[in-house]
């Protein structure tokens, strides 16, 4: 499940129009997370613990299990420690 706003902004965007989701995700509007089963919640901006604690009512990683995906990762070359 993903949540959906109806400016399908970038906290509600619901499923990516760039490829084809399973038939079984479903777009949530937040106000009915709630009452929606969640078994874990996958988080990938910082603010998105308060967003999904006001969404849900249950705070990610203590209420509910959650993992942290950094969605911005470093541009630019990289270097390999030696």
């Amino acid at each position: 499940m993903v949540p959906v706003t109806p400016d399908r902004g970038p906290d509600g965007a619901g499923g990516a129009l760039s490829f084809p989701w399973p038939g079984t995700v479903r777009e949530v509007p937040p106000e009915r997370l709630r009452e929606e089963p969640v078994d874990l919640v996958v988080l990938q901006r910082p603010h998105e613990a308060e967003l999904a604690e006001r969404w849900l009512g249950r705070r990610p990683g203590r209420d509910v299990p959650a993992v942290y995906v950094e969605h911005n990762t470093p541009a630019g070359r990289l270097r390999h420690a030696h």
